[in-house]
């Protein structure tokens, strides 16, 4: 079982996502490490849709399912600053927990 499967279930069980977009067909990621360059392959992206008050949720789910033992995972968040007032609607209601 690979990582996504075992992690976009856990997402949508929390409601922490709205939409998930999951890249995981030629995925490299170069860079450079102590000044020797590295090339990983194999990765995967997801790009995850989530309302504000969720992402501090999203991201220690993230980090404790998936990636407990790699310190260095990429998380990286942006905030639009303009939008469709519909779709951030949708985008809260779909990550509101059914406690409220």
């Amino acid at each position: 079982m690979n990582a996504v499967s075992i992690l976009v279930p856990i997402l949508w069980h929390y409601n922490l996502v709205a939409d998930i977009e999951t890249i995981n067909d030629g995925v490299i990621k170069t860079f450079v490490r102590n000044d020797e360059l590295m090339v990983e392959d194999g990765d995967f992206k997801l790009l995850m849709t989530t309302a504000d008050e969720r992402v501090d949720m999203l991201k220690k789910v993230v980090g404790e399912t998936i990636f407990a033992h790699d310190p260095l995972f990429d998380f990286l968040t942006f905030s639009p600053s303009t939008g469709n007032k519909n779709y951030i609607e949708w985008v809260i209601k779909q990550t509101t927990t059914l406690d409220g």
